[in-house]
């Protein structure tokens, strides 16, 4: 008898894991975006042209999944095509989510050191208190540092700003502020 309990237990434990790990959803924000840094023209002492992007989706995904993406809670370059330009290129992209709240989460930036053509993606959800009803409101700074070989050290920086709402799935389009 014991031991009829203790296997109908085990059961209801693992049908019940299994729920809570592949159909029990939760709703993730995925933030995607790159940029493309490219020689401005042919005077090597020109400021590199950079043009970055970036949205965000929101989805409800198994728990599992979430827990489990390499991306969540930390930026990841997903690919990147780099070109050498003329003199040190050091692009930092940093992510600011401020919750319906007033409280403000940084997470860790990204740090490239080439031109080229850079992509990324950074996945939050109810761990990194996205979460609920209200707006967020993510910014992304792209800040590219440039010292040409013959020149003077420049700094120019790009703040995407997208507002959303995880529990309605609606978000504003991205605005891009410059300076």
């Amino acid at each position: 008898m014991k031991k009829k309990i203790i296997a109908v237990l085990v059961v209801v434990i693992l049908i019940s894991l299994v729920y809570f790990l592949f159909v029990n959803k939760v709703r993730i924000v995925v933030i995607e975006g790159g940029v493309e840094i490219t020689q401005a023209g042919y005077i090597t002492l020109q400021v590199p042209r950079m043009l970055p992007s970036a949205d965000v989706s929101i989805k409800d995904v198994p728990y599992i999944n979430y827990k489990t993406a390499t991306s969540k809670g930390k930026p990841t370059v997903t690919r990147s095509n780099p070109v050498e330009l003329p003199g040190v290129v050091e692009l930092t992209i940093t992510f600011k989510l401020t919750t319906p709240t007033g409280t403000i989460l940084e997470f860790e930036p990204l740090k490239l050191g080439a031109g080229g053509v850079h992509n990324f993606t950074l996945i939050v959800g109810p761990d990194e208190s996205v979460s609920g009803n209200g707006t967020f409101t993510l910014e992304i700074t792209f800040q590219l540092s440039v010292t040409p070989p013959a020149g003077l050290s420049t700094t120019v920086t790009i703040t995407i700003i997208i507002e959303f709402n995880p529990a309605t799935g609606e978000k504003t389009p991205p605005r891009i502020i410059r300076g």
